[in-house]
């Protein structure tokens, strides 16, 4: 026993402990149901760290560990890095107590389809019909860099075709929400896919910063946001846009946040832009989906730097091919949670071309 006690206050004065099984502790502040990040961590099978200015912020945090993944939770925060991801949960991480604590929603909804996709419910069946979604189209043009000549309409629809060629190439069903410039509305865009029974919806947008600002680049995720949680946008307008109740999309929560996660490593690493981050927004193409769901802004076109990139077709091409990467990612996921499952083949899928530079961070 006296032996066993000193091997425990080493850990601790160590910064870490051994993550134990048992019944989580769920405590209630401001309304919203949170666990503490010990037993978040024990319950995904983690140890856990403490830091005073690791986190992102370089804010004080903990960090939750295992040979395989990687999760650093800053005080006061909703910025976290899964695996080096930068990932904006839906609540901020609190600190009561001495105790850092994380909302249960982002905990069981963001947090474990990251590190232990094994604990998720309802694995859906491996995808065989992807629906891709260019956007915008015919009036509206979405977001343009007139000094370069660029409209997102147009990109979009190109960057789409491309990525239906490659799918197509490795077996699956492709069906794109416009195929042409003509507008089609958002909520459409879902029922098209509903229609044909889509396995995976991803969006392909391009971004823009404030008017005049062409400083602003990178690559964003968009997801939709969690039934009783703020979009990110929000948190920026100070304005609480929280929905009571569950959007159709909101059953996949858990698969979108895995398929959003694939992406954004596998786009990071083959364009090398700067992570901005997993995020959400209440978005109307995703709302009444009946299959996982992400929305990806691969570069900003009101950057010229980057913008110059999207108007090269050879980078259209690469912009295709890393989103075909992150698909076949997320299939091989389905794979390892689903053995013996029938599969469209992602053989066919080269890995993207690395990039030539790293991502970097201001």
């Amino acid at each position: 026993m006296a032996l066993a006690a000193f091997r425990c206050l080493i850990l601790f004065f160590c910064g870490v402990l051994t993550a134990r099984a048992g019944a989580p502790t769920l405590l209630t502040f401001d309304g919203i149901s949170y666990l503490s990040a010990v037993d978040a961590a024990s319950h995904l099978g983690m140890r856990i760290s403490y830091t005073n200015h690791g986190a992102p912020g370089s804010r004080p945090g903990v960090i939750l560990y295992n040979q395989e993944h990687h999760t650093i939770l800053g005080s006061e925060s909703r910025e976290c890095l899964i695996d080096g991801l930068r990932v904006f949960l839906g609540d901020p991480v609190i600190s009561r107590t001495g105790r850092l604590y994380i909302s249960f929603n982002d905990y069981s909804r963001r947090l474990t389809p990251h590190v232990a996709p094994q604990l998720c419910s309802s694995v859906p069946r491996l995808p065989h019909v992807i629906v891709i979604d260019p956007g915008h189209g015919g009036t509206d043009t979405g977001m343009a860099n007139p000094r370069l000549g660029l409209r997102e309409k147009v990109l979009t629809l190109d960057v789409a075709r491309r990525l239906k060629a490659i799918l197509e190439t490795a077996g699956y069903k492709v069906v794109l929400t416009r195929d042409s410039d003509q507008f089609v509305e958002l909520k459409l865009r879902a029922e098209l896919a509903n229609m044909v029974g889509a396995d995976l919806f991803v969006s392909i947008h391009f971004n823009a910063g404030p008017p005049g600002d062409s400083r602003i680049h990178g690559t964003e995720i968009m997801t939709f946001p969690l039934a009783g949680q703020r979009s990110d946008q929000s948190w920026n307008d100070r304005i609480n846009d929280k929905e009571a109740y569950a959007a159709p999309v909101n059953r996949f929560d858990m698969w979108s946040e895995i398929l959003a996660g694939c992406i954004h490593r596998d786009v990071l690493a083959a364009l090398g832009t700067e992570d901005r981050g997993q995020k959400t927004k209440h978005l109307g193409a995703l709302r009444g989906l009946n299959c996982p769901a992400v929305l990806v802004e691969s570069a900003f076109l009101s950057s010229d730097i980057e913008g110059g990139r999207v108007a090269q077709p050879a980078y259209r091409h690469r912009i295709a091919q890393s989103l075909a990467t992150g698909i076949s990612s997320y299939v091989r996921v389905i794979e390892r949670l689903k053995p013996g499952a029938k599969q469209v083949s992602v053989q066919n899928i080269p890995p993207s071309e690395p990039a030539r530079a790293a991502p970097t961070r201001p």
